[in-house]
């Protein structure tokens, strides 16, 4: 009797515990939101980790779906492009018009991150065609963002303007401050490219604005970061320091924190280069772990510059080989028929990878120096 007893006992709290769980669990969306800001705030690997969870116990497809697709963004945004793009394979397929769409958006962000820029645009292309054919203006939003970034990569700012003025539209009718602060950011990008950094500044701290509104620290500290860079070209050092040690306390590891990085070892670099040759080193070094090859080979060669200025040859002709490895384009001076001697005793050798570095690393347009007031953040 007393083991049935026992046993009904057990029963009834395997079911009280069984429903409980069930009940405390959080409704589909509300998990996608925890997930999405996670993302938002530079926690790459939480944000992975739990839209994986959710995505494990989910019992509908389309959820099934968009968990898959916010974890492949994660896997993207922490370097691990790799485990990202085979998720994105294993993924069956559907008719759902978002996940076609995401899934042509998250490769074309892989393509790139290797700068395959006209296979990233050929996909973006087709993303776009599927969001007009079904007015999802939101996702056609996130299109346009992207081409804009291929397209101010390729220097066809003209372009590039039109796409993300496009997005930004959309963002506005949604009322959707988080797409509405990343335009405002790539049109301060394409003003910088120009270089009208006072026509970018606005924008950019508009955008920090909007991201702050809504959460994003990840992406405050973006901006932040190329509000910093802007003051470095307009020649105000004392603003440019400001803001990147405010975007480097706000951002965790990653790609975005790499270029905050390399932006400090660039302000410091006319001053003190064996100062910007340690900044450049760890910029380099999170931007090879994160998968931002271009961005580690651009930090390789500004490296590399950096020791030329002190007179480390054998220092500077090692990070001008790694940035051609990582995919840089070499200067005509260091290419392969004319490598400079490594010998530190070979004087004209030495004197040529000098020249062979100036010139070249860091690019940067020519802006007027200018002093403003100091800013605080």
């Amino acid at each position: 009797m007393w083991r049935w007893l026992t046993a009904a006992a057990l029963l009834c709290v395997a079911i009280g515990l069984l429903l409980w769980t069930i009940r405390s669990r959080e409704p589909p969306d509300d998990e996608y939101r925890h997930a999405l800001k996670l993302l938002r705030d530079g926690e790459f690997d939480r944000a992975s980790e739990a839209a994986a969870a959710a995505e494990r116990h989910s019992k509908s497809t389309d959820w099934q779906s968009r968990f898959q697709l916010l974890h492949a963004e994660a896997l993207l945004e922490s370097g691990k492009g790799d485990v990202a793009m085979s998720l994105l394979d294993s993924m069956p397929a559907s008719n759902s018009v978002e996940q076609n769409v995401r899934q042509r958006m998250l490769r074309s962000r892989g393509l790139i991150g290797k700068a395959n820029l006209s296979a990233a645009q050929d996909l973006l292309n087709e993303a776009k065609n599927i969001a007009l054919q079904q007015n999802r203006l939101d996702l056609e939003a996130d299109v346009e963002l992207l081409l804009g970034q291929t397209f101010g990569r390729q220097r066809r700012l003209n372009e590039a303007e039109s796409s993300v003025q496009i997005a930004r539209s959309y963002a506005k009718v949604s009322g959707d401050r988080f797409r509405q602060a990343a335009a405002l950011n790539s049109l301060g990008m394409v003003q910088m490219l120009r270089a009208h950094c006072d026509e970018a500044i606005p924008l950019f701290e508009e955008a920090q604005n909007l991201y702050r509104e809504v959460g994003a620290n990840h992406w405050v500290a973006a901006a932040r970061n190329n509000i910093g860079l802007c003051y470095s070209q307009l020649g105000d050092v004392e603003n440019s320091l400001i803001y990147t040690q405010a975007a480097l306390t706000l951002s965790r590891p990653s790609a975005l924190k790499a270029n905050a990085l390399g932006e400090t070892g660039t302000v410091l670099l006319a001053d003190d280069p064996a100062k910007a040759s340690n900044w450049y080193r760890q910029a380099r070094d999170m931007a090879r772990q994160f998968g931002a090859l271009p961005d580690a080979a651009r930090w390789s060669g500004n490296l590399a510059s950096a020791l030329a200025a002190i007179h480390d040859w054998d220092g500077a002709e090692s990070a001008l080989q790694e940035a051609k490895r990582l995919g840089a384009e070499p200067p005509p001076l260091c290419s392969s028929t004319s490598t400079p001697h490594r010998s530190r005793s070979d004087v004209a050798g030495r004197r040529k990878l000098a020249r062979c570095m100036k010139p070249h690393w860091p690019h940067r347009p020519r802006i007027p120096r200018w002093r403003g007031r100091r800013t605080q953040v």
